[in-house]
């Protein structure tokens, strides 16, 4: 922290709070004028280079000259790859998988377990130890 105002060392990318974004683009030369808009350009376009050389950044499905014409915020692109990948999965549908679950309820749903029942419930004939399995949808972690 500095006086009225904030200097960053360590870090690139995107600070959203409300309506205020703060995009930290990587700088090497301190002489340059980093004010310029073509200036902003070239360091948005190498943090972006340095993200997909490193693989941190899936940006194969837009193509370079797309990067290259939209002016837009590294936080924009992000936004854009997640929107991509969402309609993937959904395109592609989720992957369903069913997992057993055993419940003790007043409600019988499922396929009633006797041998538990008659260990567990024999003092309270009203409840019901029941197997039941229940579609659970899996969704992946996207990766960017």
């Amino acid at each position: 922290m500095i006086h009225r105002g904030v200097r960053f060392r360590h870090y690139v990318g995107v600070i959203q709070v409300g309506r205020l974004t703060i995009e930290i683009l990587p700088k090497a030369d301190a002489n340059e004028n980093s004010d310029s808009l073509e200036q902003k350009n070239r360091w948005q376009s190498v943090l972006i280079s340095m993200l997909k050389t490193c693989r941190l950044l899936k940006i194969e499905s837009l193509s370079n000259a797309r990067l290259q014409l939209q002016q837009h915020f590294i936080l924009d692109l992000y936004f854009e790859l997640f929107i991509n990948e969402v309609e993937q999965l959904l395109h592609e549908g989720l992957i369903k998988q069913y997992r057993q679950v055993t419940e003790n309820q007043s409600a019988m749903r499922g396929r009633l377990d006797f041998s538990k029942q008659v260990q567990h419930n024999i003092i309270h004939k009203t409840r019901f130890l029941h197997i039941i399995r229940p579609t659970i949808l899996t969704i992946f972690l996207i990766k960017f």
